[in-house]
């Protein structure tokens, strides 16, 4: 375990009786006197600090952290002590006595030392039990001296009788959580007793550091490393594996994918419905007009792990979180030691045109005890696997991926802190994933597509810098956050359905046509909070956010010779630009009824301005006026919308490991223009909002062998955004209309049955319907209670895994089964609606660790099934093409660590 040590020395040292050997030993005869004290005081001491991170929480969680944080033994004097008080939080450097005495703050609780690596926690009234002579004797901790007194027998008869009644908060202490060994377990390290106990996972879901067995809602944490190892490197690679949350392929040759969580997808070519932040940053675009539907893929070797939030989550991070919110979190630069690795793997895919492979490093630099850097970087190709028989290309949709990570961390004090983020990556994808053709039915093999050649062809460029500053002032916790992000998304789609009629008549003898999009999605925001504590009853936050997201779109379309991909002609240029700013302002107050009941209220006045330049046809194609060069210069658009959230969570803590709450909170998706024309003006659109109403359970029993998450939610969907045909222009513009609802059932289970056994699963049960069918004026044919599209009835996950000691490593194996039912594609023109059938996949994993190299080794969707995750003709572009899960693949990585 990496650790700062500051050696304080004092001018006295050359005293009698000092050695090397007293200054580990504490012995409690002296530790009890104040003579011993101010001889501590004056002579050599070493204090060691620890970068701690202990969110607030029952005293019991909170001492094991400290046990776990620091290697140090602590646990309380007796069970007269109320181990479900709630203490807390630190983050920060901390020596072990600053961190108890914060710990313990507005408590009748007080502390002292066995020896010199263990620490109780104690009344003020058992002081006495312990030396009645020396009550009234000050505190001192490990690495605090002694400079007098001796070593006798009495003082260790009473050291080792103290030893006996106290309760350890953990028998074998474990590394820092940001060392290079973090949620490593060797068996050969680790005793039986804490092998089969479940770590405890925080996360910082509502803005503040929490275990996940606290946190008032529906979260699931991934590891980033287990994504790693098992080569998850894309979002659709593991949406499966979480709760509730869905992911299609892009319907109709669209470029981008669309997320749903809890079912709250309606259909393409709208706002999105789940939110995306990086290290509390939103990102991406907030509207259709912007990009929506681009979703970054960021490569988990840059992570620490990956929080899916489900149902809304308007209160604290506004819009567009009306389904849920996905967050990615990134490593942080550590002080408490020099760390690195160096990974690099293969894989193949069946139907697979090349040979697969990852290369990653990274290195953390703690320059000092107030300065640390960390890099990383990462290059990989993804083999393609959909072939063009017609132009003789095989795996058309290889995919190659780099970027890397820079960050700075510096923290002169415990109550100031800085860090720096710039994040890039870049991806080029060669071709569509689906398979299919434009021809309007699948007559190709179930891994082929025809398409003009060249169109299919993606890249995406990520770059996003963030500057998080905080600081504490009178016990009031400012954090500012501010984040610039650049997405661009360009890509070549083969729109023949669309334009081809058009290219044939303004170019004769062409009966193709390719799109050529560039959106440069550009986004700011700041963000300023407060919070902080008064007097162990209330946790409160308050802040502000504004951000302004500006994209520029380009479009050309153009009349191709399919058998080249050559450009013949151009048949329309449309040019338009859309800015969107936001202001909002947001409270959260959590009220401490006793130490085991909560009010959580929380709430978000947002106010929104999207204002909205018209495309500007240069062309030679006008789309009211047919093969007429002039372009349309419709006027610009500004429209404003304000949005209202709240949030109301009560929670009762039975114990420090069973919690059970309510939940009613809300989120909203922002409005917008449409788009005018010279001469009609189409009514802007306003916001949709969702209700969420939850009931939830949180428990671990058995001494932490078993964990349970269950819930039960209903959430109200109204007034949906959706896509209706203009009786004047005829063109598809976005209105309000129609209601929806999403109800269901989710349990989590996790155990450890016996050493090394880890058994974890969950299913969900989910109703997301229509309750009011969309008006006669839309695009899409619906009737109530039509199920929404892509969502599942059932799905489920189950997965186990053994380690085996091996010397001084371990091996494991693993494996995992998914399953999502059937459902149902997108709504179309008409009832009939593309069937997705329902599949399941299965994983294999194994590694062995030894000593500093990893091996491992691993196989996704074993049997090779074609699972559909998308289906069927597009009502806007007249693509018919399947999207199956990518087909089985097999690799193996290693990593050295130093």
């Amino acid at each position: 375990m990496f650790r700062r040590t500051v050696l304080h020395l004092s001018t006295q040292t050359q005293r009698t009786g000092v050695t090397i050997m007293r200054l580990a030993t504490i012995v409690p005869a002296t530790l009890l006197s104040s003579g011993g004290l101010c001889a501590a005081q004056s002579a050599q001491a070493v204090i060691t600090y620890y970068e701690l991170n202990i969110p607030r929480q029952p005293l019991d969680t909170a001492l094991k952290q400290l046990a776990q944080q620091t290697g140090l033994q602590v646990g309380r004097f007796s069970d007269a002590i109320n181990g479900d008080i709630i203490v807390g939080p630190i983050s920060g450097n901390y020596s072990a006595e600053e961190a108890l005495k914060t710990l313990l703050a507005h408590t009748r609780l007080t502390y002292r030392t066995i020896n010199d690596r263990a620490i109780i926690v104690l009344r003020s009234e058992d002081i006495t039990q312990m030396s009645p002579a020396n009550s009234h004797s000050a505190r001192t901790l490990p690495g605090q001296a002694d400079s007098e007194g001796g070593e006798n027998s009495s003082a260790t008869s009473q050291q080792k009788s103290l030893w006996d009644r106290f309760r350890l908060a953990q028998t074998t202490p474990r590394a820092s959580a940001e060392t290079a060994s973090v949620e490593k377990e060797s068996a050969a390290q680790t005793s039986d007793k804490q092998s089969v106990r479940l770590e405890e996972v925080v996360v910082t879901a509502q803005k503040r550091a929490q275990r996940l067995q606290d946190v008032p809602g529906s979260v699931t944490a991934i590891n980033a490393e287990s994504l790693v190892d098992s080569n998850l490197n894309r979002l659709e690679d593991y949406a499966s594996t979480v709760p509730g949350l869905t992911m299609n392929g892009g319907t109709g040759g669209n470029n981008g994918a669309n997320l749903a969580i809890r079912g709250l997808f309606a259909g393409t070519l709208t706002n999105p419905t789940v939110g995306v932040v990086i290290d509390d940053v939103p990102f991406g675009a907030s509207t259709f007009l912007g990009g929506n539907n681009f979703i970054p893929d960021f490569d988990p070797g840059d992570l620490a792990r990956i929080e899916v939030l489900r149902g809304p989550q308007g209160t604290l991070y506004g819009a567009n979180s009306i389904g849920g919110l996905i967050k990615y979190v990134t490593v942080d630069p550590s002080t408490t030691g020099s760390t690195g690795y160096l990974s690099a793997g293969f894989s193949g895919v069946h139907n697979g045109a090349d040979l697969g492979y990852m290369a990653r490093g990274g290195v953390n630099l703690s320059i000092n005890e107030t300065l640390a850097i960390r890099l990383s970087g990462f290059s990989r190709l993804d083999p393609g696997y959909i072939d063009d028989p017609a132009l003789n290309q095989r795996g058309v949709n290889k995919t190659e991926a780099y970027g890397g990570l820079a960050a700075l961390l510096w923290r002169p004090s415990k109550d100031f802190s800085v860090k720096l983020l710039a994040l890039l990556q870049d991806s080029h994808q060669y071709g569509s994933d689906f398979s299919g053709s434009e021809s309007g039915g699948l007559t190709l093999g179930g891994l082929q597509q025809s398409l003009a050649n060249g169109s299919g062809w993606e890249r995406k460029s990520t770059q996003a810098y963030i500057a998080t500053v905080t600081g504490n002032a009178g016990g009031v916790e400012i954090t500012s956050i501010t984040g610039y992000s650049r997405f661009h998304d360009r890509a070549l789609s083969d729109f023949t359905p669309v334009f081809g009629g058009i290219a044939s008549a303004l170019f004769p003898g062409t009966s193709s046509a390719t799109l050529y999009t560039d959106f440069p999605l550009e986004k700011f925001s700041q963000e300023l909070r407060f919070s902080g504590s008064i007097a162990n009853k209330m946790d409160w936050f308050v802040g502000g956010l504004y951000t302004h997201e500006y994209t520029p779109q380009y479009e050309q379309a153009d009349a191709v010779d399919p058998s080249t991909g050559h450009d013949v002609g151009e048949i329309a240029l449309p040019l338009s630009t859309d800015k969107l700013s936001e202001r909002a302002a947001f409270a959260d107050v959590t009220y401490h009824f006793t130490d085991q009941f909560d009010i959580q209220v929380g709430a978000r006045e947002s106010h929104i301005v999207i204002s909205y330049d018209n495309p500007a046809w240069l062309g030679p194609f006008d789309p009211l006026a047919f093969n007429v060069p002039s372009p349309l210069l419709p006027p610009s658009q500004s429209v404003t919308n304000s949005a209202f959230t709240y949030l109301i969570t009560p929670q009762f803590k039975i114990s420090s490991d069973f919690m059970v709450y309510a939940r009613l909170a809300s989120g909203y998706r922002p409005g917008g223009a449409n788009s005018n024309t010279t001469t009609h003006e189409i009514p802007p659109y306003g916001p949709d909002t969702t209700k969420n109403y939850e009931l939830g359970a949180k428990f671990n029993i058995l001494d932490h062998r078993l964990a349970f998450d269950a819930s039960l939610y209903y959430i109200d969907w109204k007034d949906i955004q959706i896509n209706a045909v203009d009786p004047v222009t005829h063109t598809t513009d976005l209105v309000n209309a129609g209601n929806a609802k999403s109800q269901g059932a989710e349990l989590s289970v996790e155990s450890t049955p016996v050493p090394g056994l880890r058994v974890s699963g969950w299913v969900s049960i989910n109703d997301a319907i229509l309750t009011r069918a969309f008006p006669s004026g839309s695009t899409v044919y619906t009737a109530s209670g039509d199920r929404l599209p892509f969502s599942a009835r059932y799905s489920g996950n189950f997965a186990v895994e053994k380690s085996v000691a091996l010397g001084s490593g371990a091996v494991s194996v693993g494996g995992n089964v998914s399953y999502i039912s059937d459902r149902s594609g997108i709504f179309q023109p008409t009832p009939a609606r593309a069937y997705l059938p329902g599949y399941a996949l299965a994983a294999l994993h194994a590694g062995v660790n030894i000593g500093s190299w990893k091996v491992n080794v691993f196989v996704n969707n074993l049997f090779d099934r074609r699972g559909v995750v998308d289906n069927g003709l597009d009502s806007n572009t007249h693509v018919f093409g399947v999207w199956y899960v990518q087909p089985r693949t097999i690799g193996t990585s290693f990593r050295k660590e130093f």
